[in-house]
């Protein structure tokens, strides 16, 4: 799935079967003001459900570059970024993702 112009890039963590885990997020010179949490967790078939949670967002077309759309990113094993999706923005500035995706870890490079 291809996003015009994604811009956050959020670094998740691998997960551990049937645990939860969570990392805040911290701002990022592009939205220095933004702040919040991912969490995550995986399940026995190998799929993770991703939830973020982020505040202070700046709408995308406001940003120097301006952009479409934030798009949510996690580092796969090795370094790779997997795209997750675009992170919906709502008019308070709160931005959120829920999404059920094949395990970080489980794609190939």
């Amino acid at each position: 799935m291809k996003f015009p112009a994604g811009i956050l890039s959020i670094p998740l963590m691998f997960f551990t079967a049937g645990c939860a885990r969570s990392v805040a997020l911290n701002g990022s010179p592009a939205i220095p003001a933004a702040k919040g949490e991912a969490k995550g967790s995986k399940d026995n078939n190998k799929y993770a459900l991703v939830e973020i949670r982020a505040q202070i967002l700046a709408p995308p077309q406001n940003l120097t570059p301006a952009k479409s759309v934030y798009v949510a990113r996690a580092q796969a094993p090795r370094g790779r970024t997997v795209n997750l999706g675009q992170m919906t923005v709502g008019e308070n500035s709160v931005g959120k993702f829920n999404e059920l995706h094949r395990s970080i870890d489980s794609e190939s490079s």
